[in-house]
Formats: C-alpha cells, structure tokens, sequence
C-alpha cells in the first residue's frame, strides 16, 4: 500500500507541474499579444499626429508662402530641416524663384557674430536658391535644410527667404531665426 500512496503522490505532483507550465506558457502569449497591440498603437498614433501636423500646418497657413516654423533651435554638427509651402494663386503656370539670403547673426549680448551656418534650398546641393514651376491653383512643399557646423559661435542667425514668381516679388517674405546654444 505504501508504494501505491507514492505513486499517487508522484503523480499529483507531475500534473501540477503540467498545469503551472501551461498557465506560464499562456500567460506569456498573452504578455506578448497585449505588447505587440499596444506598440502598433502607438505607432498608428504617431501616424496620425504626422497627418495632424500637416494639416494644422496647412490650415494655419493662409498666405501663398508659408514656412512649417519660423524658429529652430539646432544644436553643433546638427541638421534641421524646415518646410517650405508655395501656392500658386496665378491664374497660369508659374516659375517660382526661392532664395534665401543671410540677414544678420547675433549673440546673447545684441552683438554681431561674424560666422554663418550652413544651408541649403531643397535637397540637390548645397545652394541657396532653387526655382520650381507649378500649374495655377497647386501647391509644392520644398525642405530648407540649415546645419549648425562645429565651430559656429552661440547665437540667433536670421535669414530671409524671398520668393519671386516669373521674377516678380511673391509675398509674403519669410524669416526664420536659429538659435545655436
């Protein structure tokens, strides 16, 4: 009788360890389907808050030429690139100009500062001016790149973006301002 209680006991004993390996085993597949719907979420969610951006922008915007932000705070051997929204309210197509120009660098002290940063007018070289043709009522998006090189000095660096349409003045004109700290 007394083998007979011990292999009841042994036998007990193996079905709880079968039961405890299955409830961790469904408990990490739980774990792991729980984590992999939130981090989809999450993602989903920085998709919307693009589109979101990109339509405040637009609503935000009611000038022909906008700038997505007029101010940037880049940091040494940084680049930031900054968005650029042309209209064409002609009632033709029309070659548009962009150029931007340096206006002026300045220190925490309302001093000159003599360095300029780097800076480019879309995405083909470094330029500081591009011309892009639109149809009547359609718009473009071009990206103005600005890199803050190692040796800049701190300050506000300003500069001007004009915008000429066939070669005439297209306003409004945009500034942006650049802090390096």
């Amino acid at each position: 009788m007394k083998f007979r209680k011990n292999k009841k006991a042994i036998a007990l004993s193996v079905n709880m360890l079968v039961v405890i390996i299955l409830a961790v085993v469904i408990f990490s597949f739980g774990v792991y389907f729980l984590y992999s719907n939130i981090s989809k979420a999450f993602e989903l969610k920085g998709i919307v808050d693009e589109d979101l951006d990109r339509q405040m922008e637009t609503i935000i915007c009611n000038n022909p030429v906008c700038l997505s932000s007029n101010y940037k705070k880049i940091y040494r051997k940084e680049l930031e690139v900054v968005g650029l929204r042309i209209y064409n309210t002609l009632p033709n197509d029309a070659n548009f100009r962009i150029v931007m120009t340096p206006a002026g660098a300045f220190d925490k002290e309302g001093s000159d500062i003599n360095s300029t940063l780097y800076y480019v007018v879309g995405a083909e070289e470094p330029i500081n001016e591009r011309t892009i043709t639109l149809s009547s009522r359609t718009e473009d998006s071009i990206g103005i790149g600005i890199e803050v090189p190692r040796d800049a000095e701190s300050g506000t660096y300003v500069y001007n973006i004009n915008v000429y349409a066939n070669n005439q003045d297209y306003p409004p004109p945009q500034q942006i301002r650049v802090e390096v700290p």
